[in-house]
């Protein structure tokens, strides 16, 4: 039941995303991490949208914690390709 409750947020994220709710998106993500951590794509996208709203640290907390650690050249292509810094 997670497993689709994530899955639900997650696609309610991508619409807020898209419709540029961009507040609204990261409320949905943050679901998403909690209920499902391994998710590297919901770490990324949470990660990127709080860049977008300037919450820096948030933005690289989302990428620091759980099993993502394990991907740490993804997550440092990632940063310098989409936010422009490390």
């Amino acid at each position: 039941m997670k497993t689709f409750q994530a899955a639900v947020w997650l696609k309610y994220g991508e619409c807020m995303k898209y419709l540029n709710d961009i507040s609204g998106a990261v409320q949905a993500y943050k679901k998403v991490v909690r209920m499902a951590p391994s998710h590297i794509g919901a770490k990324m996208t949470l990660s990127a949208l709080q860049q977008q709203l300037g919450k820096h640290d948030e933005a690289l907390e989302a990428l620091e914690h759980g099993e993502i650690d394990c991907f740490s050249s993804l997550v440092s292509d990632f940063l310098i390709t989409f936010l422009g810094y490390i």
